[in-house]
């Protein structure tokens, strides 16, 4: 992959010296953690196969049955259902359902489409994206949010992280950066390397681009 700049002229110049890989890092689960706003939480039911967020720690089996005083688990459903409705309170929930076939993906249910012969291939309802309750946060900017933080832990259990490295002629690095849950955010922070290296070599530019 190559850098290019555009002067100021609009001439488009290519940066001989500079080698650019941008790629998924094969190695990023040696730390198996998926990074986001601590005012989003993921819970989702056990998986007999996977290990996924669990972050509102409620027992969801009390949250299905309904318990009787005289059952010997009444207390502990109570406190179940006081717990829960807490959390709604504090925060915007929003149901999750669960598609496996090839991949893993997971998509906010108020979305859902039918998707035919695959639709076996779905579970419905796999617990909640919480978004803390905010001001200025509107119930279509949380929807934003959780649609945005389930494309990147999608991205996380799938190993879509993405690095990108700068190397000059003489294979020296220049700047190297990973855990990019997005490609276009590892290649925008490339260009913006690319573009302070340029201003150190006090090289005039309007934009940069890389191919």
């Amino acid at each position: 992959m190559k850098a290019t700049y555009f002067d100021n002229a609009w001439i488009q110049h290519a940066i001989e010296n500079l080698d650019i890989q941008l790629w998924y890092d094969e190695y990023f689960y040696d730390d198996e953690w998926f990074y986001h706003d601590e005012n989003v939480k993921i819970d989702v039911m056990q998986h007999r196969n996977y290990e996924f967020l669990h972050e509102l720690w409620i027992d969801y089996g009390f949250l299905n049955e309904t318990y009787e005083k005289w059952d010997y688990y009444y207390e502990d459903y109570i406190e179940e259902q006081k717990k829960f409705k807490k959390i709604c309170k504090e925060n915007r929930v929003f149901w999750l359902d669960f598609f496996e076939h090839s991949m893993i993906s997971f998509s906010l249910s108020m979305f859902r489409k039918n998707i035919g012969y695959y639709e076996m291939d779905r579970t419905r309802n796999v617990w909640y994206i919480a978004i803390k309750r905010r001001k200025w946060l509107t119930y279509e900017k949380a929807v934003k949010i959780a649609k945005n933080t389930i494309e990147d832990y999608n991205n996380y259990c799938n190993w879509f992280i993405s690095e990108f490295r700068i190397e000059d002629e003489n294979w020296e690095m220049i700047d190297a950066c990973t855990w990019y849950y997005r490609d276009e955010d590892a290649r925008n922070d490339c260009i913006a390397s690319i573009e302070y290296y340029l201003k150190n070599k006090n090289i005039e530019f309007s934009k940069v681009e890389i191919d």
